[in-house]
């Protein structure tokens, strides 16, 4: 509802799983948009670690007061000033949630492994270097279909994103399968 009255300057998902009832959590990755679109999200992102303590301590308290156990993802619009305005959690594994893999914190195996252990493995929270992710096909049609950049600017980024959805140069066929079927993706 407040969407219309925000000067987004950005937005961002956050990926993570909690256990014990939502006493404990852990976020493995941040996400921002590296481009805007009107009325739809960016398929496109910079990923980072997750760094505000604040902003962890009271969503593992909303965790918490609910008594949420698994996966999830927490989606916020980022005003021109750097205000953060809450939009959504998604209580489910999102289409991002391969940025943990890639980052070495696969969200599943994380989940599984905190409620067999029933605690968090502080072990578990890895450094890595900030990386960029790409939903490929949805970017492909937003930016090149859509007129903003040049296939070879595209094809640039496409190769340096650490993180992309579709395409694994080890196991071919989804990719494949939607370069035959590219028309129903439109």
């Amino acid at each position: 509802m407040i969407q219309h009255f925000v000067d987004k300057q950005n937005e961002m998902a956050l990926e993570g799983y909690t256990i014990n009832r939502g006493r404990e959590m852990q976020i493995v990755t941040q996400l921002t948009w590296k481009y805007l679109i009107q009325g739809y999200y960016s398929p496109y992102h910079d990923v980072c670690m997750f760094t505000d303590k604040e902003m962890e301590r009271k969503l593992q308290a909303m965790f918490e007061e609910i008594g949420f156990e698994g996966i999830f993802e927490v989606e916020f619009l980022i005003d021109k000033d750097g205000t953060f305005y809450f939009m959504e959690t998604n209580f489910r594994a999102s289409a991002w949630n391969p940025t943990g893999k890639f980052a070495g914190m696969p969200l599943d195996y994380l989940w599984v492994k905190g409620m067999e252990n029933g605690y968090i493995d502080p072990s578990d929270r890895k450094k890595f270097e900030p990386f960029t992710s790409m939903s490929e096909v949805i970017d492909y049609g937003k930016r090149v279909d859509g007129g903003m950049v040049s296939i070879a600017e595209w094809l640039r980024d496409f190769k340096d994103a650490k993180c992309v959805y579709i395409y694994d140069k080890e196991d071919r066929s989804p990719w494949d399968e939607v370069i035959k079927n590219i028309d129903n993706f439109k």
